[in-house]
């Protein structure tokens, strides 16, 4: 659970134009940027070491594993709040409703960036553990 007000946040993005965007979101929330990976090994890696709270991740990823399989990783490895990221909101819905905390809809703003933060801040501080399925109904 963060202290204060603030969370660790990983972005797993393989686009570099969204990656800036989702870092200066994070930026603008006042929470700290533990890494941004555009593959699911560095993603991994980088959990290791920072054990984000949070991790905004792309459905999509270039590579063998997509972001889907990165989010459920970090979720079951480090209790990681999954944003995801997608143009696609439906399979987030069907697919991953078990790991994400929230979706963010390609294309997106800084301000829906910094809500969707808010809410999984929110979210680890009201519950020592909190659930991913718990959160994800509170907020639809």
């Amino acid at each position: 659970m963060p202290v204060g007000k603030s969370l660790r946040v990983l972005i797993v993005e393989d686009e570099a134009v969204i990656a800036l965007s989702l870092s200066i979101g994070v930026q603008n929330a006042d929470h700290e940027l533990v890494g941004v990976a555009d593959n699911a090994e560095t993603a991994l890696e980088i959990a290791e070491r920072y054990l984000p709270h949070a991790a905004l991740v792309d459905v999509k990823l270039k590579g063998a594993i997509d972001g889907m399989t990165v989010g459920r990783e970090l979720a079951q490895r480090y209790g990681t709040a999954i944003i995801f990221t997608t143009a696609h909101q439906d399979r987030v819905l069907t697919e991953s409703r078990d790991v994400a905390f929230g979706v963010l809809t390609k294309p997106f703003t800084q301000d829906q960036v910094v809500a969707e933060l808010a809410r999984a801040l929110q979210a680890t501080q009201a519950e020592p553990e909190p659930t991913a399925l718990r959160y994800w109904h509170a907020i639809h």
